[in-house]
């Protein structure tokens, strides 16, 4: 195994392991957790690029480029954070299973990307499990698919940045640290000091598995990260079943199931174009 696949499975067994991570603050509301995990993320961020010039040069003249990911990425973690608080970390799990292929929507309709026939049907099973559900129980599963979205939308646009991982996170975490430190004024919470460690400790796991990520996308091929990239949403739903005891009745086996196909034709198309370009 190269060192490539052991960062790539470093990073999403730990974005994996999220849920149990804020399970233990389950007590607090959605609304600081997130708050808390914007601000610490900053303020970690800001010991080494904060006291640099050029980074509030950056920031000055390119704002406007942060605004729509910064929100974009904002609005993922606390959904996240409310899934896993509400109790529908199956439905986490199931809004990062479909965020590769609503990648691969973008992909088209933002930059007319072509795709290939095998990928256009697991799209396919993609719109069949969501109307499904509509028929079935009424509703679309919207917290998945905003989940998924914001995540694959966040993606799109960092696709056009030039600036490093950690250098882009700088700037959006600053774009939305006013609504954080507005939140958690207008929301006061009894803290405990476990809680504030706790939280604290939420700001070095925001950045932990985007080093490991920003290092595998450098050594493998993205035809491997597109099967590794599925540990995530594997261990949320493993941690969903056993762990949180959440119920699985038989639509939702049937719903996962056909997203579950759906990315598997994704992975084996994304294996099979990297084998004939090499």
């Amino acid at each position: 195994m190269n060192k490539g696949t052991v960062y790539a499975i470093l990073a999403f067994v730990t974005w994996g392991f999220f849920p149990l991570y804020f399970h233990f603050v389950i007590h607090l509301d959605p609304f600081v957790v997130t708050a808390h995990r914007v601000t610490w993320a900053f303020l970690i961020l800001f010991i080494p690029l904060g006291f640099k010039k050029e980074t509030w040069v950056l920031a000055k003249n390119n704002w406007k480029k942060f605004s729509v990911p910064a929100v974009m990425i904002g609005l993922n973690w606390f959904i996240f954070v409310y899934a896993v608080h509400s109790k529908q970390v199956t439905q986490a799990s199931l809004g990062y299973f479909l965020g590769p292929l609503i990648s691969v929507l973008l992909g088209v309709v933002l930059f007319k990307e072509k795709i290939s026939r095998l990928t256009l049907v697991s799209l396919l099973f993609i719109v069949v499990a969501i109307f499904k559900d509509l028929l079935t129980i009424g509703e679309i599963p919207i917290l998945a698919v905003s989940l998924g979205f914001t995540f694959a939308y966040y993606g799109a646009l960092k696709k056009t940045s030039l600036l490093s991982t950690f250098d882009g996170l700088f700037m959006e975490t600053l774009f939305i640290l006013p609504i954080a430190l507005f939140i958690l004024v207008a929301i006061p919470a009894s803290l405990t000091w476990t809680d504030i460690v706790l939280l604290i400790f939420g700001g070095f796991l925001t950045l932990l598995p985007l080093y490991f990520f920003s290092k595998a996308s450098q050594l493998i091929k993205l035809s491997q990260l597109a099967f590794i990239q599925y540990f995530a949403p594997s261990l949320h739903f493993c941690f969903a079943i056993f762990f949180f005891k959440e119920p699985l009745n038989q639509s939702k086996i049937i719903s996962f199931s056909l997203v579950w196909f759906a990315c598997l034709i994704y992975v084996y198309d994304s294996v099979r174009k990297s084998q004939s370009n090499s």
